[in-house]
């Protein structure tokens, strides 16, 4: 790979480093066949070569774009929910705004670690000036409605992540925190109506299930809460609880013909991904 690094770099220890790791890559493709973000996505930007020349491009100074800039957040977020302690996620990036380099991705893992420590309202100062550069990323706008929720600022929150969903209106982070938040706020009924009514870019999420059970549970909805939190245990890949829950629900004796139906359709698929020769433990 032919490489052309910007002046501010370019004599710099980094930017010789970085140049003999780029002239490395020789468009072979086989690194996609391993990598689990491509295999994931199907995506060319997901996988090695999509980073690499998102690197090239910033270290070459061509403009930043969005699709640069959501890469350096997810890096900083793996970076920051994968480490042993929030605190040392927090040291790294605190070191390199301290040494000048004070990009959107620095910017967005110091205020996420300092998130997860509670550390709000240092937070929101931290990603105050990333979100000067990027009024409307979503991951930018999704953390700092966050820190209002942290600060109790509640209206704040959920007018943020209206914010969010109405810039991007199938962002399923942005709607399940709307719709956690809802709940924190005893707003049950309408959380789950926006649930519901954003079902198509939920189904397949597990929290989506997690919180209309919750819903459930808080209106003592037997069967929806059978049938919400087998599903919450089935998306999380744990049929055997997943059927007790179905079991617990369908010994009910007060439910509906078209409740009783429901789970016992419901029952049957779930069975179906069982061995046959599958038992329940005996408690």
């Amino acid at each position: 790979m032919q490489t052309q690094l910007a002046d501010f770099i370019r004599d710099s220890a980094a930017g010789r480093e970085a140049d003999e790791i780029l002239r490395k890559c020789v468009h072979c493709g086989f690194c996609t066949a391993t990598c689990p973000t491509y295999q994931l996505l199907g995506d060319e930007l997901d996988g090695p070569r999509g980073r690499i020349y998102l690197i090239k491009q910033a270290l070459e100074g061509q403009p930043v774009t969005e699709r640069t800039v959501e890469f350096r957040i997810m890096q900083a977020r793996s970076r920051v929910l994968t480490s042993a302690r929030p605190s040392q996620a927090l040291e790294y990036y605190s070191q390199r705004m301290d040494s000048g380099i004070e990009g959107i991705g620095e910017r967005y893992g110091a205020a996420l670690a300092m998130a997860e420590l509670g550390n709000f309202e240092p937070a929101r100062e931290v990603l105050k000036p990333a979100l000067e550069q990027a009024p409307r990323q979503a991951s930018l706008l999704l953390l700092n409605a966050r820190i209002l929720a942290g600060l109790r600022q509640d209206e704040a929150a959920l007018a943020e992540y209206r914010t969010v969903i109405e810039h991007h209106p199938r962002y399923a982070p942005a709607l399940l925190a709307l719709a956690e938040t809802l709940m924190d706020q005893g707003a049950h009924g309408e959380a789950r109506q926006h649930l519901l009514d954003n079902l198509t870019a939920l189904r397949d999420h597990a929290d989506t299930h997690r919180l209309l059970a919750r819903a459930a549970r808080e209106v003592d909805d037997t069967a929806e809460l059978a049938y919400q939190s087998a599903a919450f245990a089935w998306h999380r890949g744990d049929a055997p609880t997943a059927l007790s829950h179905l079991d617990a629900g369908l010994r009910v004796a007060s439910l509906s013909a078209q409740e009783r139906a429901r789970l016992t359709a419901f029952r049957r698929d779930l069975r179906g991904t069982l061995p046959n020769n599958w038992r329940p433990q005996e408690p």
